[in-house]
């Protein structure tokens, strides 16, 4: 994408290249999307200048930090020889970010990386050598490479895969992969991250990032790799997983319930099971149920799409209200800070 038509995004405020970037032509663009985290910083640039794999750029979105963290990008941004765009923009959602940074990926693949994790050395290189082992001619039928993660304690976050999976039907691998830990990282061809972009609905913080790699997912392959790429830190004050943000405040239960209903409106873009329907269902009601007697915003069954979606809702009704009371019991709602 050219520098110059993206800037028409009203969001976007400034953009900021090393002198290594203009003609660069990399093979992978790593990407991080990052609200305040100064700190946390230099410990992710550090992991990129480790890596051994050089041919890549590097794509770093301020996504409308509370803090000035200009002085600890800029420094690494005139230092490093890592070809690098560094770009700020209006305070969005998480997709907001994550889709500035694909929009401006200039690399076949592309590896997004948290601003509070980072890389093992030989990640980069990993991924590829990976994505070589596919056969050529069936690597049009691939969205990329998944690899495995450890938490800061040096303990593996997950199981590894078989030793056979990639030799496996994708089925079956792909039910062992969803069943082996909740992360990984993965390098994924540009052009179907393109294809299948998250949607930004307005006034949105959280989007699953599920949206766009479930919908690869049930029309390419992965290849697994069990190699550990990237360090995965539990105990970022303000990670996802950590936050009362995540399910007690107002605001995410009503974006939880958004995503649930996306993936009912959507069901057939994914490779979900019909328990998994069942599970997003009874949540989607149980957030309703909730945010209703809070007086929080919230979408109703009339907000499914389709008559199978509705009828189903309705007959499901008397659970979500029985789900609803277990949840107020069980969590404090607290008002959005």
């Amino acid at each position: 994408m050219n520098m110059d038509d993206d800037m028409k995004d009203n969001r976007i405020i400034s953009k900021k290249a090393n002198k290594w970037y203009k003609n660069a032509k990399p093979l992978i663009t790593v990407r991080t999307s990052t609200y305040n985290r100064r700190d946390l910083l230099p410990r992710l640039f550090q992991s990129l200048e480790a890596q051994s794999f050089r041919n890549f750029e590097y794509i770093l979105v301020d996504n409308g930090s509370a803090e000035n963290i200009d002085d600890v990008v800029e420094a690494f941004l005139n230092e490093t020889e890592i070809p690098m765009l560094y770009i700020k923009k209006k305070p969005g959602g998480i997709q907001e970010g994550y889709n500035c940074g694909i929009r401006n990926a200039r690399g076949k693949f592309i590896v997004g990386i948290d601003s509070d994790d980072l890389f093992m050395p030989d990640a980069l290189e990993i991924f590829i050598k990976e994505w070589d082992k596919i056969p050529e001619k069936e690597k049009s039928c691939y969205r990329g490479v998944i690899a495995c993660c450890m938490d800061q304690s040096n303990n593996r976050v997950g199981v590894p895969f078989p030793h056979d999976i990639n030799t496996m039907d994708w089925k079956k691998a792909y039910q062992i992969y969803l069943k082996s830990g909740i992360e990984h990282l993965s390098m994924d061809r540009t052009d179907l991250c393109r294809k299948y972009i998250m949607p930004e609905p307005h006034g949105m913080h959280y989007v699953e990032t599920y949206i766009m790699w479930g919908r690869m997912d049930r029309k390419y392959k992965s290849r697994f790799c069990s190699d550990i790429v990237r360090v995965y830190y539990l105990d970022t004050e303000d990670s996802l997983i950590h936050t009362k943000l995540r399910k007690k405040t107002i605001r995410t239960l009503y974006e939880c319930q958004w995503n649930w209903c996306y993936y009912l409106n959507h069901w057939k873009d994914y490779p979900f099971k019909i328990k998994d329907y069942i599970r997003f269902l009874l949540l989607y009601l149980t957030y309703d149920f909730v945010l209703a007697k809070k007086q929080g915003k919230h979408l109703r069954i009339t907000d499914l799409k389709g008559a199978g979606n509705r009828i189903m809702a309705f007959i499901l009704i008397p659970f979500g209200v029985i789900c609803s009371f277990y949840y107020l019991k069980k969590h404090e709602i607290i008002l959005n800070p």
